[in-house]
């Protein structure tokens, strides 16, 4: 998939306010952007759960740190207590760009008033790729994009196909 192609992509995630920053299993961070939307789905249990979704989302895995201009704000290594403060921290702020960096591409988000929000995977996990993605919900079918074997990708899932 060419760079260009890619870049036009992720154009409507531009402009779009945080929603909603949260921690999935381990050091996970999803960054859901634009109005938020509830999903309902139900247990093996009979249970029904629902989650909070933005128009569009962004998951960075493992290794990621947030930025200020000048130091780095917190990351992934802090400790889930600082994690949770300031997390929250994120949230209304805008997305100015987004920026692919590197060999075997990682993401770089840029935040209203100065905050960045970069991925470096320093592990060989994840079929040893830099472990991100890009949900574009406002294509049909559902699309990702993320980093395969050092070019950018762009996929429709298996189950939507």
């Amino acid at each position: 998939m060419a760079k260009d192609n890619i870049k036009e992509s992720v154009q409507p995630l531009i402009g779009l306010k945080v929603s909603r920053v949260w921690r999935g299993f381990g050091s996970a961070l999803f960054v859901e952007l634009g109005r938020l939307s509830k999903k309902t789905y139900k247990l093996k249990s009979g249970k029904r759960n629902s989650y909070l979704i933005g128009q569009q989302s962004i998951f960075v895995g493992y290794s990621w740190r947030v930025e200020r201009s000048k130091s780095i704000y917190f990351g992934s290594w802090n400790t889930q207590r600082l994690i949770d403060n300031r997390l929250p921290k994120l949230e209304g702020r805008v997305v100015e760009s987004i920026i692919f960096v590197g060999r075997l591409p990682e993401i770089y988000i840029k935040l209203s008033d100065g905050l960045w929000i970069h991925s470096f995977d320093i592990s060989s996990s994840y079929h040893h790729q830099p472990s991100w993605y890009i949900t574009l919900r406002n294509k049909q079918p559902l699309e990702f994009i993320r980093s395969c074997y050092g070019k950018l990708k762009k996929e429709i899932p298996d189950k939507m196909k």
